[in-house]
């Protein structure tokens, strides 16, 4: 697995941008949940919880017999979540032990992107996935970012997101990748639910997470700080236009006979 590249300590910023990211993807990655039929009994594997917003889902639909395992580098924010249904792991998800075949469901939101070979990570899913299990992958492509009618300095600083992710080994064009390697991997492809960014409610949103994320990369960019500046002012502005990532929801299912 490959370093976090927005790595930070926990704070009430890291909290606001957790929220905001649910509210932009979350939805579709429970909709594909919903729609592979998980339910009471499951057990289910959620791999980079983050702020924690699916596993306490997934912890409400398998009850009250059912198990919820989610394993991340940083389990700060999800600690207070472990109980009779949640079990909390703490590290690398393809070094950690996990029983083979034994999980009826699996998710994985915006972590593929952040790996150094998203390609294995789908293996791993098959790997402990039971026959006839549901696999839920929900990654983005991240090259239609874009603040419509920028300056020359304020497109400057907008790309200083994708450029400082670029340059840590991310493949922010992932999304559209994604079909493939699960289906490579073994699985057979039920569902892929492609969102761009529409609705100004959506705008919004991706424009709050891209100002937090290139205030976050502002000390890992030679981009100069008055462009960085003009940026996040553009991004703040609610009459200004804004694209951002389009969201890529797959959902597998592992055959029976595996």
């Amino acid at each position: 697995m490959s370093s976090y590249v927005l790595a930070t300590d926990p704070d009430e910023v890291e909290r606001r941008r957790m929220d905001l990211l649910f509210r932009y993807h979350g939805p579709a990655t429970v909709e594909a949940l919903q729609a592979g039929g998980l339910g009471p009994g499951s057990r289910a594997l959620e791999v980079g919880p983050g702020g924690g917003d699916i596993t306490r889902w997934l912890a409400e639909h398998v009850s009250p017999n059912g198990r919820v395992v989610a394993v991340d580098l940083e389990t700060h924010w999800i600690e207070h979540l472990a109980g009779p249904v949640v079990e909390i792991r703490r590290g690398d998800f393809e070094q950690l032990e996990l029983p083979p075949a034994g999980f009826d469901a699996i998710v994985a939101q915006m972590l593929l992107i952040h790996l150094s070979d998203p390609a294995r990570a789908c293996k791993r899913f098959v790997e402990v996935a039971a026959p006839g299990a549901q696999i839920v992958i929900h990654d983005a492509d991240f090259t239609p970012v874009q603040l419509h009618d920028a300056t020359r300095e304020e497109a400057a600083g907008v790309a200083v997101m994708t450029d400082v992710m670029r340059d840590a080994g991310i493949d922010v064009a992932i999304g559209p990748r994604v079909p493939g390697m699960l289906e490579s991997a073994g699985a057979i492809i039920e569902a892929v639910d492609i969102r761009p960014c529409h609705s100004l409610r959506d705008a919004a949103t991706a424009a709050e997470i891209t100002a937090i994320t290139i205030d976050r990369f502002r000390t890992r960019t030679s981009t100069p700080a008055e462009h960085v500046e003009k940026a996040l002012a553009a991004l703040a502005d609610p009459r200004r236009a804004f694209t951002g990532p389009t969201r890529w929801t797959v959902r597998g299912r592992v055959p029976s006979s595996a």
